[in-house]
């Protein structure tokens, strides 16, 4: 589904929650985030990044 999309749902109550947010300032106003469900790392690689030893990490 598009985020953009679910976002909608959530707002309009079509759907409950959204999975894979980030809380920040500004989601803070929006969404009542509860404790961490689950943890996820990730991982992003290009042959640009790897051929330049480019850290991408945030």
């Amino acid at each position: 589904m598009d985020w953009s999309d679910a976002q909608r749902k959530v707002a309009n109550g079509e759907a409950d929650a959204l999975l894979q947010i980030n809380p920040d300032a500004e989601r803070d106003k929006i969404y009542d985030f509860s404790d961490e469900l689950l943890e996820s790392d990730f991982c992003y690689s290009s042959k640009w990044a790897i051929s330049r030893a480019v850290n991408l990490s945030i």
